[in-house]
């Protein structure tokens, strides 16, 4: 599939069906997931939103564990600003897991994401839950994760604190 094509594809997405077609027309098309991720980060707004929702979907349909594309992911969480993609890739490592290697980068996006009180709620979900498996190999960043949570305008939500609760005792 080329820019033009994936482009106008993209536009068109109304329903879950559109997307689950388009994430299937990518299987096997390397070149066409790459360009996926080239249009969630240049082209903000509607379009990158529902490439992120491709992608992600992409990932679930074909259970995709490959660490060149679960890279390219992260790379693109790094340069993300809008929630609804945020959500997307995240929601990508939430289902899937991510290696050790990535832990640095997921807590540093994560600690961004948690300290943005504009951030969606489903951001800060994601973030929690990403959280988790770090804070079971670092416990001394408890502290840093409950500082940061305390503040939130949200603390005293129940979910949130649910949330929170699981994060620290490693439930998800």
């Amino acid at each position: 599939m080329d820019n033009d094509q994936l482009t106008t594809s993209l536009s068109s997405i109304r329903s879950k069906t559109a997307v689950v077609q388009i994430a299937k027309q990518l299987k096997g098309d390397e070149a066409g997931i790459k360009l996926l991720y080239r249009l969630i980060d240049k082209h903000p707004g509607d379009i990158a939103d529902k490439a992120s929702w491709v992608a992600r979907t992409w990932f679930d349909i074909f259970k995709v564990n490959d660490l060149a594309f679960l890279k390219l992911n992260l790379k693109a969480l790094e340069k993300a600003t809008a929630d609804p993609v945020i959500r997307n890739l995240t929601g990508i490592f939430v289902d899937r897991g991510f290696p050790a290697s990535f832990d640095s980068k997921i807590t540093t996006l994560c600690f961004n994401w948690l300290s943005d009180y504009s951030r969606a709620t489903a951001v800060h979900a994601n973030a929690l839950f990403l959280l988790t498996p770090i804070l079971q190999k670092y416990p001394e960043l408890k502290h840093e994760v409950t500082f940061i949570c305390e503040a939130h305008p949200q603390s005293d939500e129940p979910t949130f604190r649910w949330r929170l609760e699981r994060a620290m005792n490693f439930g998800f």
